[in-house]
């Protein structure tokens, strides 16, 4: 087997996989709205007012859908 010593990393979220989007959408047909400060935050937390645990719960069931 060849060793290769050059990686290329990409980062293709919000590009080929507009993951925010649809987790939005998600989150908004369960019940969960936006903060104020919200539209401008990255993080789901901050997004939403939730905690980091239930940030990590709800995370992990929309991706079982």
């Amino acid at each position: 087997m060849k060793s290769f010593d050059k990686v290329i990393l990409t980062d293709c979220d919000g590009v080929l996989l507009n993951w925010e989007y649809a987790f939005n959408t998600w989150m908004k047909r369960h019940g969960y709205e936006m903060t104020q400060a919200g539209e401008n935050a990255y993080d789901m937390g901050d997004r939403y007012g939730i905690s980091n645990v239930e940030k990590k719960r709800l995370v992990k069931f929309f991706l079982r859908e």
